[in-house]
This record gives structure tokens, C-alpha cells and sequence, in this order.
């Protein structure tokens, strides 16, 4: 509805995967309907159960194909987030580690 309601030439809408996901639905699937409206991205991971997130490449987002399929990926912001890593270091370390290896 929010998407409908807004005119894309004043709004630009931010997806947040890992919501997304928690909330039951499929970011790519959705992405696909909404190419043109999103700008920029969180990217989160989240566990099996949907109860949490995770680093990256350890959840069930699939990440390759959901970066491949965003037009125009290198000009558009992606924000990684991770609500609780037990070791905010070590977690950045491998989520970067992780995107650096992604080929899409």
C-alpha cells in the first residue's frame, strides 16, 4: 500500500531484507515487483526459525540472487545490519568477508 500511495519522483524507499524476511516475505519476489522504487538496502540475514539474524551467507537470504537482481547495484547504498552478534567485530569482519567473496 505504502508503495502504491507514494509517487515515485519524490520517494525513494529503502528495503530491509532482513524485516522482510521476518515478516514472512520474500524480498526478491518483492523486489521484483518494485524494482524501480527501492534505493537503497539493508541486508540482513536471518536464521532458519525467522526468530533472529545471523552474518551473512549463514541464514537463508539468498544473497547472490537477490544483489544480481537489483539494477544498477554499484550506485545504490546497501547497509549491512546485524541486531546481535555476540562479537560486533568478528561479525563485521566475516559479513564483509562474505559480500568481498559474493560474485554476482
Amino acid at each position: 500500500m505504502f508503495v502504491a500511495r507514494t509517487d515515485p519522483t519524490l520517494v525513494r524507499l529503502q528495503l530491509d531484507t532482513g524485516q522482510m524476511i521476518m515478516g514472512g516475505a520474500d524480498p526478491a519476489a518483492y523486489l521484483a515487483r518494485y524494482r524501480d522504487r527501492y534505493w537503497s538496502f539493508h541486508l540482513k540475514d536471518i536464521v532458519a526459525a525467522r526468530t533472529g539474524d545471523t552474518e551473512l551467507g549463514h541464514g537463508t537470504v539468498d544473497f547472490k540472487r537477490l544483489l544480481h537482481d537489483i539494477p544498477d547495484i554499484a550506485h545504490k547504498p546497501c547497509y549491512v545490519e546485524q541486531e546481535t552478534p555476540s562479537d560486533a567485530l568478528a561479525s563485521a569482519r566475516a559479513n564483509y568477508q562474505y559480500l568481498h567473496r559474493l560474485d554476482f
